[in-house]
């Protein structure tokens, strides 16, 4: 289903677009257990990864990410956020955060590069 609607999506924009796709990359980041992030701001935990594209772009590209996969510990509220930045021509950044007494097992973050 999620390529699917990542193909859709990519349709979409090249569809909408004079521009022809020039590149194009995707890969996946599995953010693991909660236990394992940085303490941060009040009761804030993070995990910062960078990601390097497999080969560098012209131009930064537009990243896309997504949520693939998910599993929590269900005895607690599940609180969490993540965003894409510091995007270059060779890779970028992805941080997840998380907060209160929230216990993640794993998360895991697919992402799409691409440049037109």
């Amino acid at each position: 289903m999620f390529r699917f609607v990542a193909v859709l999506v990519l349709g979409l924009i090249l569809v909408g677009s004079s521009t022809a796709l020039t590149q194009y990359d995707s890969g996946y980041v599995d953010f693991g257990d909660s236990d394992t992030f940085i303490p941060s701001v009040g009761a804030y935990k993070q995990k910062v990864v960078s990601v390097k594209f497999n080969k560098p772009y012209a131009v930064a590209p537009i990243v896309i990410p997504s949520v693939e996969i998910m599993d929590f510990e269900n005895i607690y509220n599940t609180r969490w956020q993540y965003a894409v930045a510091a995007v270059t021509t060779t890779g970028f950044q992805i941080t997840m955060i998380t907060w209160g007494n929230t216990k993640i097992y794993n998360i895991r973050v697919r992402w799409h590069a691409l440049s037109l």
